[in-house]
């Protein structure tokens, strides 16, 4: 399932290639999507959509803006420049959606209040603040670690043993031992593998058959790195705004969805060829077009 914004209008597009379309006016947004709800925000807006009936569940209007979200099996995660919000989708329907909602976490709790991004899984989450990186366990004890530091960007989990976070030059992997992280180096800009880009904009990262692959946004397109040393690099895409990839993704098979100002293209990572693309005047797979010419944002859940 696939969900982008483009500068007037919410659209989706699954599977098997049935297309939808909310035409609701917005601004300034972040999109999410998981399992059973799409999730979009306008500043400080809240919107709740359930996929099934493809209905606008509930909205809400908080305070502070809300800067990022995820999330997993039990909770919405709400990033703010306040700190971290949490409502619990058993309540998703309350006719007060704001009375449900619970400050999860706030500074001194937490590195800064500024939250920059969060990633997790059913277990354990992860956050980037202005201040740092925080990780807590969500079973059991809910233990914290963390690092005080300035310009983490984004965060990435994998098991509550194998985190990564990013700054504009280095990433991350951490295995977190708490009160605090002991982090490790493993890309540079500048460097190695990288040694041809100047910064790092984002990554992600997965796990098949034991052997993590790195896709890694950086100023000369996105680098996509097994492990084992193996690595190509997309370089036809500028302007990316935003990428993607599903859960079981490598540098040889699954697919990479890539969001630039203009376009939202699939890439087939066996053949490395172009696989499907919206544009404002091109038809995808699901026989449509982008309403608008702008996107500002794109999330997907495969």
């Amino acid at each position: 399932m696939t969900q982008w914004v483009d500068i007037h209008s919410i659209q989706f597009v699954d599977e098997d290639q049935q297309w939808l379309d909310s035409s609701i006016e917005v601004s300034f947004r972040n999109v999410f999507i998981d399992e059973t709800y799409y999730y979009n925000t306008v500043n400080t807006i809240l919107q709740i959509y359930l996929i099934e009936s493809e209905t606008l569940i509930n909205t809400a209007n908080y305070p502070p803006p809300i800067i990022c979200m995820w999330s997993n099996s039990e909770y919405l995660f709400l990033g703010t420049s306040e700190g971290v919000l949490r409502i619990n989708k058993d309540n998703f329907s309350a006719p007060d959606l704001i009375s449900v909602t619970e400050t999860y976490k706030s500074y001194p709790e937490i590195t800064g209040n500024n939250i920059v991004d969060i990633h997790g899984n059913d277990h354990c989450v992860a956050l980037c603040t202005n201040g740092g990186v925080d990780f807590f366990n969500l079973t059991g004890h809910e233990e914290r670690s963390y690092i005080e530091t300035g310009g983490a960007k984004h965060c990435y989990v994998i098991t509550n043993r194998d985190i990564y976070y990013s700054t504009n030059h280095y990433i991350y992997h951490v295995n977190p031992v708490p009160p605090l992280f002991y982090p490790e180096i493993i890309f540079s800009a500048g460097s190695g593998i990288l040694a041809d880009c100047s910064y790092i904009d984002d990554f992600k990262v997965t796990l098949k058959n034991g052997i993590r692959n790195y896709f890694i946004q950086t100023d000369l397109g996105i680098y996509t790195i097994e492990e084992t040393g193996a690595y190509k690099i997309i370089d036809s895409y500028t302007d990316i705004i935003k990428f993607d990839v599903n859960k079981d993704t490598t540098i040889n098979s699954g697919r990479l969805y890539i969001t630039t100002t203009n376009a939202f293209s699939v890439v087939d990572m066996n053949t490395m060829a172009l696989s499907d693309q919206y544009t404002y005047i091109s038809k995808g797979r699901s026989g449509d077009t982008l309403n608008y010419e702008n996107i500002e944002d794109s999330n997907t859940h495969s």
